[in-house]
């Protein structure tokens, strides 16, 4: 009865309500481990991803081989920005059952954020081998062959994708985006009419349109339109990564921890371009030019190594060049804090790859957007924006 009553109040979206259900379950019978599990879904739903990993952890003590676990462990870790352990977990729950579709899907989308795009599009093929009708992954699918500039296949699998699930926004929304590539005019304003209806939907509801900000500034000229996504984006990043800014927001005046005594400010600038890319063509050769008698220029570099002359003059001109590719979004922002840096300037913005959750963390006491995304991020975790 206690089950139904919290699956009742999950639905209605009484989440406290159903926490205190599930609790009152878990008392009753601590060897249940669906319990666990169904709790850890409402932490995560309530945006406490340190309680929902606890409550997976724990269906996990109860029974070791629960392979849907093992899964929501690995999107937990995966949303922390901790992608080697992400994949050890959704390894483990394909290993419990072979056949298990969502793991593939979601292994896919780890391998994808890391930007390794044939091991994820192996995930996808595998996933709908497993389960023909798997709608997420052909639009993950699409994704993948769309940052491989395979637009024609990526079309493809959007088209099968709404085939399956004709209201699949986002999957309209991307499908819009290639045929602009592709200059096929055919349903351009049926498609813009659909994605308009949908974006504004989800603003009236007030809850995050399923069209990226860098997706809505090139579909039509509207300022406002436009600030309102991104805004509705960055709030709900800051509201996942809620539990650890806490640790961040203290005032360097009364933190003991900070050097008042330094000479020098430090500023960081945060990136996955520092390489062949036109953010690096644009600001290789900037970084010699900071006045080293007040500036101390530190990087922070979450993208590939390509070997290139635009990636070794960035790490040649600057004062600190660090790698946090392999770190989770929390390590990097106590990396950028260890470092005490004063200014901390993300050049990504919503485009591909970014990590905003770093920034959303505050990190930094004062941080700046640049030149990565042609328009705002609407988020109040950037205090400056420099623009043209």
């Amino acid at each position: 009865a206690l089950f139904k009553l919290a699956l009742a109040e999950e639905k209605l979206n009484q989440l406290k309500n159903a926490v205190s259900s599930y609790h009152r379950i878990i008392n009753l019978n601590p060897n249940l481990p669906e319990a666990f599990i169904n709790l850890g879904r409402v932490y995560k739903a309530m945006h406490n991803l340190n309680k929902a990993m606890a409550s997976y952890q724990e269906a996990l003590n109860v029974k070791p081989d629960i392979a849907e676990a093992h899964n929501n462990i690995g999107n937990i870790l995966q949303l922390l920005g901790n992608f080697p352990e992400a994949i050890t977990s959704f390894g483990k729950a394909l290993k419990i059952n072979p056949s298990y579709a969502l793991a593939f899907h979601n292994l896919g989308n780890t391998y994808q954020t890391m930007g390794q795009l044939g091991k994820a599009i192996n995930c996808y093929l595998n996933c709908l081998k497993c389960e023909a009708d798997f709608i997420p992954a052909y639009y993950h699918l699409g994704l993948a062959y769309q940052n491989q500039k395979k637009h024609e296949q990526a079309v493809g699998c959007f088209r099968k994708a709404l085939l399956l699930k004709p209201d699949y926004a986002k999957a309209t929304c991307y499908l819009f985006h290639q045929l602009q590539y592709l200059c096929d005019w055919d349903d351009f304003y049926d498609l813009r009419d659909q994605i308009e209806s949908a974006t504004l939907d989800s603003l009236h509801k007030a809850i995050k349109p399923d069209e990226a900000p860098f997706l809505c500034i090139s579909r039509r000229i509207n300022p406002a339109l436009d600030f309102q996504v991104a805004a509705a984006w960055s709030t709900d990043i800051a509201r996942r990564v809620k539990n650890f800014s806490k640790y961040f927001t203290s005032d360097v005046k009364t933190d003991h921890s900070w050097d008042a005594s330094k000479k020098k400010i430090v500023i960081g600038y945060l990136s996955s371009n520092f390489r062949n890319h036109p953010t690096g063509h644009l600001m290789s050769g900037m970084f010699r030019h900071h006045n080293r008698d007040d500036f101390d220029i530190f990087c922070y570099s979450f993208g590939e190594n390509d070997q290139s002359d635009f990636r070794k003059q960035i790490q040649r001109d600057c004062d600190r060049f660090v790698e946090i590719g392999m770190f989770s979004y929390f390590e990097a922002a106590k990396r950028i804090r260890h470092d005490q840096v004063d200014i901390l300037i993300d050049l990504v913005g919503f485009t591909h790859g970014h990590r905003l959750n770093i920034a959303a963390m505050r990190p930094a006491p004062i941080q700046v957007r640049w030149l990565g995304q042609a328009g705002t991020t609407g988020a109040g975790f950037f205090d400056y924006i420099i623009m043209d």
